[in-house]
Protein backbone atom coordinates (compact mmCIF):
# COMPACT_ATOMS: atom_id res chain seq x y z
CA UNK A 1 0.00 0.00 0.00
CA UNK A 2 2.77 2.43 0.72
CA UNK A 3 4.17 1.44 -2.74
CA UNK A 4 1.09 2.58 -4.22
CA UNK A 5 0.86 6.10 -2.17
CA UNK A 6 4.66 6.72 -2.91
CA UNK A 7 3.51 7.10 -6.73
CA UNK A 8 0.68 8.40 -6.69
CA UNK A 9 2.32 11.46 -4.40
CA UNK A 10 5.12 11.16 -7.39
CA UNK A 11 2.72 11.77 -9.79
CA UNK A 12 0.91 14.80 -7.66
CA UNK A 13 4.24 16.38 -7.38
CA UNK A 14 5.49 15.80 -11.56
CA UNK A 15 1.37 17.75 -12.20
CA UNK A 16 2.73 20.21 -10.01
CA UNK A 17 5.78 20.91 -11.30
CA UNK A 18 3.96 20.51 -14.73
CA UNK A 19 1.67 23.45 -13.78
CA UNK A 20 4.03 25.55 -12.92
CA UNK A 21 6.49 25.24 -15.81
CA UNK A 22 3.08 25.86 -18.17
CA UNK A 23 2.63 29.12 -16.01
CA UNK A 24 6.32 30.03 -17.08
CA UNK A 25 6.10 28.35 -21.09
CA UNK A 26 3.19 31.29 -21.27
CA UNK A 27 5.26 34.13 -20.21
CA UNK A 28 6.86 33.04 -23.66
CA UNK A 29 4.61 31.59 -25.73
CA UNK A 30 5.54 29.76 -29.08
CA UNK A 31 5.50 31.82 -32.65
CA UNK A 32 6.31 28.93 -34.72
CA UNK A 33 6.31 25.50 -35.19
CA UNK A 34 9.29 23.50 -33.61
CA UNK A 35 10.53 21.61 -30.27
CA UNK A 36 9.44 24.63 -28.12
CA UNK A 37 5.68 24.61 -29.82
CA UNK A 38 5.02 21.28 -29.11
CA UNK A 39 6.53 21.07 -25.49
CA UNK A 40 4.38 23.82 -25.24
CA UNK A 41 0.99 22.48 -26.80
CA UNK A 42 1.51 19.61 -24.84
CA UNK A 43 1.86 20.73 -21.52
CA UNK A 44 -1.12 22.79 -22.21
CA UNK A 45 -3.33 19.68 -23.33
CA UNK A 46 -2.30 17.97 -19.70
CA UNK A 47 -2.75 20.88 -17.74
CA UNK A 48 -5.66 23.05 -19.13
CA UNK A 49 -8.71 20.84 -18.70
CA UNK A 50 -7.44 20.77 -14.43
CA UNK A 51 -6.88 24.60 -14.38
CA UNK A 52 -10.63 24.91 -16.14
CA UNK A 53 -12.14 24.18 -12.78
CA UNK A 54 -10.46 26.86 -11.52
CA UNK A 55 -11.10 29.58 -13.78
CA UNK A 56 -14.58 28.75 -13.66
CA UNK A 57 -14.63 30.08 -10.07
CA UNK A 58 -11.49 32.14 -9.69
CA UNK A 59 -11.43 35.51 -12.17
CA UNK A 60 -8.46 37.17 -13.47
CA UNK A 61 -7.71 40.02 -11.45
CA UNK A 62 -5.63 42.70 -12.90
CA UNK A 63 -4.90 40.25 -15.74
CA UNK A 64 -3.32 37.82 -13.48
CA UNK A 65 -4.48 34.13 -13.43
CA UNK A 66 -4.64 33.03 -10.08
CA UNK A 67 -5.85 29.81 -10.44
CA UNK A 68 -2.82 27.63 -11.01
CA UNK A 69 -2.29 29.09 -7.64
CA UNK A 70 -4.89 27.63 -6.09
CA UNK A 71 -5.09 24.28 -8.39
CA UNK A 72 -1.76 23.82 -6.84
CA UNK A 73 -2.67 24.31 -3.38
CA UNK A 74 -5.48 21.54 -3.92
CA UNK A 75 -3.22 19.26 -5.19
CA UNK A 76 -0.60 19.65 -1.88
CA UNK A 77 -3.77 19.00 0.23
CA UNK A 78 -4.78 15.74 -1.69
CA UNK A 79 -0.49 14.77 -1.16
CA UNK A 80 -0.82 15.34 2.61
CA UNK A 81 -4.13 13.39 2.94
CA UNK A 82 -2.65 10.90 1.42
Amino acid sequence: MHIILGYISYVISAYAALIIIHCLMTWMPPTKSGWYAEVYYSIGLLVEPYLALFRKYIPAFGGIDFSPIFAILVLEAIQRFL
